[in-house]
Order: C-alpha cells, then structure tokens, then sequence
C-alpha cells in the first residue's frame, strides 16, 4: 500500500502544476517514442541526461494524455504506443473560453470539472462547432 503521506513526483511539462493525477514513465523500451516524448513534454536539461537518467527521473501525468492513449483496466493505464500531445491552458485563453462558455461546444476539457481544477485544453474540434459570422458594414 502507497504511503498516503508520499508525494507524487511532479510532472515533468512546464507549467504543469497537477499534484493528483496518475504519473507515467518515459517508455525506455520503446526508442521512437521515447523520442516523441522528449520532443513533445521538453524536460527540463533533457540534452543533458542520458535515457536511462530521464527514465529515472522524469514522469508525465495523465492530463498530457487524449483519452484514447488509456487503456481500462491495467496497471500501466498507457497503450504502449501513448504519446502525450495536451499540454498547459494559457491562463489568458482559458479565461477567454471560460467567458465563452457554450458557444464554443466543441472545446472539450479533460480530466477535470472547472477552469479552476483543470490544467489542460483540447482544442482539436473547436473549429468545426465554431458558427461562422458574416459582417455587414
């Protein structure tokens, strides 16, 4: 049983201030990947460690992730071929969304209820739900 008093190791994506949410190791077995990671999440002095350092050292958590990189049910939670590609709200953007609210339908938040509690934003559909206005001067 984990101590309850342990803290998690943070996520390694700048900004990323998440203290709650499962954490994933970079997938050493899996060199493009691996490589993926470490362009996508940019840890911080990554140039400067080897494989096996940023695998001891650094960890991602599950807001980086699109909901289809989870696997139900298994210890590892992350398909083998899981990339994370949602990175941190712009505080300013999200505020703007917020302010928003249900005209943009197609912005979806992940893992999480409010502004207030989520870090991430996936903006993938936006424009597809986003009505266009025709100006008339």
């Amino acid at each position: 049983m984990q101590n309850p008093l342990k803290r998690k190791r943070p996520c390694c994506v700048a900004k990323c201030e998440n203290r709650h949410s499962k954490r994933h190791r970079f997938p050493k077995n899996e060199p493009e990947i691996f490589k993926q990671w470490i362009s996508n999440t940019q840890p911080v002095n990554h140039h400067e460690l080897s494989q096996e350092q940023i695998y001891n050292k650094f960890y991602v958590c599950d807001n980086h992730f699109q909901q289809e990189c989870f696997v139900p049910g298994t210890h590892r939670g992350l398909r083998r071929d899981a990339v994370p590609t949602l990175f941190i709200k712009d505080t300013l953007i999200w505020q703007i969304l917020d302010n928003l609210g249900t005209f943009l339908t197609g912005a979806e938040v992940v893992n999480g209820t409010s502004s207030s509690d989520v870090n991430v934003l996936d903006l993938s559909n936006i424009t597809k739900d986003v009505p266009a206005i025709r100006h008339t001067y």
